[in-house]
C-alpha cells in the first residue's frame, strides 16, 4: 500500500475511525489525514491513523529504546511511521536513514538495533521502483 492509498483509506473510513476513538476525538477537529515527510500527529489524528494501520497488514518494526520507551515502525511508501504511544511523525527515506543514525549517535539505541533497522529498511525499499 502506497501513502496515497493509505491516505485515501482513511478518508473512506474516517466516520468509523472517527467513532472508535470517541474518547480522543471531536468530530469538527478533525482533518484530512495527509502523509508529509516531518509532519507529526497527536490527538484525534493519531488515534485515526493508529486504529487504520491496526485494520492492515502493513510492514512494521519495533524498538525498544535505552530509556525503556517504544517505536513501532510502519512502511508506506515513500514514507516510514513512527508511531509511540502519544505521537506519531511522518519520515521521507532519507530522514528515517538520518533518524536511525540519530538515534546511535544520541545513544538511544544499541549499534545492533541501528543496524537492524537499517537492514529491515533495506530490504523494504530494494523492491521498491525508482522514483
Amino acid at each position: 500500500m502506497l501513502a496515497g492509498e493509505f491516505e485515501e483509506y482513511i478518508l473512506k473510513n474516517l466516520d468509523e475511525f472517527i467513532s472508535s476513538c470517541a474518547d480522543v476525538c471531536d468530530v469538527e477537529r478533525v482533518k484530512a489525514i495527509n502523509l508529509v515527510d516531518g509532519l507529526k500527529y497527536e490527538g484525534c489524528e493519531l488515534c485515526v491513523v493508529k486504529t487504520a494501520l491496526d485494520r492492515l497488514s502493513l510492514p512494521t518494526y519495533s524498538i525498544a529504546y535505552k530509556d525503556g520507551r517504544f517505536s513501532e515502525f510502519v512502511f508506506i511508501p515513500p514514507y516510514v511511521l513512527d508511531v509511540r504511544d502519544e505521537v506519531l511523525y511522518v519520515m521521507d527515506y532519507e530522514s528515517f536513514k538520518e533518524y536511525v543514525n540519530d538515534l546511535l549517535a544520541f545513544n538511544a539505541v544499541s549499534a545492533e538495533v541501528a543496524e537492524e533497522v537499517i537492514k529491515w529498511f533495506e530490504s523494504l525499499t530494494s523492491h521498491q521502483p525508482e522514483s
